[in-house]
């Protein structure tokens, strides 16, 4: 009697062990858990570079044909670009266009910027994948620096994204080879 009612007394701590071991099992060996892993190392490594790191990046991008199509026209009317902090005035100024020539199908364009039609105190600067169901607006806080992916099925809040216009450039071009 006694061995029994001893067996009794462990059977439901072994089963919870049990459970809890498979359950993180399959949380860890999921589909999909390794690829938001790599994606989140992925996006921490833009994250640590530093902007004039980020620029330099992202000015080879830019003039790699294979990457991005740019129409290079000098600004002349920059009153639209007043409110853009320093690092995207200059990228503005110097370019009137900047498309992502494969997946995630990005367009900056100067005629996009306007405010937001999300989040009113942004600025819209162009979209990610427009007409598409995975649509965002890309957008900026005016007078900083970040830079922000504003999806119509989220929230509309305005955590910051990423740190530069240079950093977001990055992260699309890469995201897509």
């Amino acid at each position: 009697m006694r061995i029994v009612s001893m067996t009794s007394t462990l059977v439901f701590p072994i089963s919870l062990a049990a459970f809890v071991l498979a359950w993180l099992l399959i949380k860890w060996l999921a589909p999909g858990t390794g690829a938001r892993r790599r994606e989140a190392a992925r996006l921490e490594r833009i994250a640590a570079l530093s902007v004039e790191q980020a620029a330099i990046q992202a000015h080879a991008l830019l003039s790699d044909p294979t990457v991005f199509r740019v129409v290079e026209i000098p600004a002349t009317n920059t009153a639209a670009l007043e409110r853009l902090a320093p690092h995207q005035r200059s990228i503005f100024q110097r370019y009137e266009t900047i498309e992502l020539l494969r997946p995630p199908w990005l367009k900056l364009s100067r005629l996009s910027i306007r405010p937001s039609a999300r989040i009113k105190e942004l600025l819209s600067i162009g979209v990610i994948a427009e007409a598409t169901d995975m649509a965002a607006e890309v957008a900026v806080r005016p007078g900083e620096e970040g830079i922000y992916e504003l999806y119509s099925d989220e929230p509309s809040d305005a955590s910051g994204v990423h740190k530069s216009l240079y950093h977001f450039l990055i992260a699309v071009a890469q995201e897509s080879t």
